[in-house]
């Protein structure tokens, strides 16, 4: 899944960010963070750090840390995180804050007239998760 989350990033980016985005693709995370808190600490709006650094707590098992960082990006520039922001409140079974920000995906991938595969998960995982949620009501 997060193969398919990696960000497309543009020609002109720092040679810093390069390098995070370079040991990210390697598995190595904690490096990773490392640089990329040096660019936030000159650039804290720096889109794709604040998104890889988000990446990097999640491949580190850390959902918590994972979450905060793609809140921080959403405040930031709204259209950049929300499905992996959804990804991760899934796997920490926060399933209302998933679909909230799955449709939010949703949203912003139909003013764009855009589908791809992260589209159609996030309508299926809507989908399941309603119903999940549902049924937890109706068993109350």
């Amino acid at each position: 899944m997060l193969e398919q989350r990696r960000a497309k990033v543009p020609e002109k980016i720092s040679k810093e960010v390069e390098k995070a985005i370079e040991n990210y693709e390697n598995g190595d995370f904690e490096n990773s963070i490392n640089l990329l808190n040096k660019v936030l600490t000159q650039k804290p709006n720096e889109e794709y750090a604040n998104y890889y650094k988000g990446l990097c707590f999640e491949e580190l098992k850390k959902p918590n840390e994972a979450i905060k960082q793609y809140k921080l990006l959403i405040s930031k520039s709204p259209e950049f995180a929300p499905y992996s922001l959804a990804v991760a409140q899934d796997n920490m079974e926060k399933y209302q804050e998933a679909v909230s920000n799955y449709n939010t995906f949703l949203t912003l991938k139909s003013k764009l007239h855009e589908k791809d595969e992260m589209t159609e998960f996030s309508k299926n995982r809507v989908k399941e998760l309603k119903d999940y949620l549902e049924q937890l009501n109706a068993s109350k």
